[in-house]
């Protein structure tokens, strides 16, 4: 048999009329070769095979058909130690797909949501503490001052501040303001008298109270327009003045209060 022909392999020019390839023309053997080929022949039916013949009887030898290509062998060869061995590699459908739940399973129970928190009480305002009249001093001097140029005029000698009583008076007109009332009595049923003993005064002998005048001249003119007011202002026996003065807002509340030592 002929070998396989590869009509580009060739080292030297190509001779015209030469045939080119890796192969010569045919000759005509001789007879005893012809018998050879023919005992050949017969071997080759008992299954012999031509494996037994020399190649120089042949001529070429042929080259092996290439093997069929297959799918793994279009595939690059991958170098040592790169490739992972498949007994050792973690099965991937286990690992990817997520456990089956039990059907029988219970569901687990829901935590019950804690209930609001109720929101604390707002605590009450404390009550607001009973306003303090404020009160004038230089004022309430003025007023003593008016009553003594009154006393003077009138023959009467001259009172002096008596601070207990001074203390009573401004009590007295504070709690009017706080209280919103207008009397000689207290709330709580204590008179002028009561008033001047419990500052240390045991003998007062007279009480003005007045409202909403304005200065201390105004306040005194009120008083001497009236009888009463005026009588305990020039009472000649008087020794002794307190003056309080005490505002309710905006509206003065005026008193004096006298003795008689």
């Amino acid at each position: 048999m002929y070998g396989q022909v590869d009509p580009t392999d060739h080292r030297a020019p190509a001779t015209p009329g030469v045939p080119t390839g890796r192969h010569r023309g045919r000759r005509l053997l001789p007879a005893p070769v012809a018998l050879g080929l023919t005992v050949l022949g017969l071997l080759s039916a008992f299954g012999a095979g031509a494996a037994l013949v020399p190649t120089s009887v042949t001529g070429v030898a042929a080259e092996p058909a290439p093997a069929a290509e297959t799918a793994s062998d279009t595939v690059a060869a991958e170098p040592a130690g790169a490739g992972t061995d498949l007994a050792d590699a973690p099965d991937e459908a286990q690992r990817d797909e997520p456990a089956a739940e039990d059907p029988a399973a219970e569901p687990a129970a829901a935590t019950p949501a804690k209930p609001a928190a109720k929101p604390k009480p707002r605590p009450k305002p404390a009550a607001k503490p009973r306003p303090v009249a404020r009160t004038d001093r230089a004022k309430e001097n003025e007023v003593t001052r008016l009553v003594n140029v009154e006393r003077r005029e009138a023959g009467c000698g001259a009172v002096t501040t008596n601070e207990n009583l001074r203390t009573a008076m401004r009590g007295h007109v504070r709690d009017m303001a706080a209280q919103h009332y207008f009397s000689h009595d207290s709330k709580d049923g204590r008179s002028p008298w009561d008033r001047a003993k419990a500052a240390g005064y045991p003998t007062p002998i007279g009480e003005n109270i007045a409202k909403g005048q304005r200065t201390p001249a105004d306040v005194m003119e009120s008083w001497m327009n009236s009888p009463g007011h005026r009588s305990n202002i020039l009472n000649c026996s008087a020794k002794a003045i307190g003056v309080g003065l005490a505002f309710e807002g905006n509206t003065p509340i005026w008193g004096q209060l006298f003795g008689s030592r």
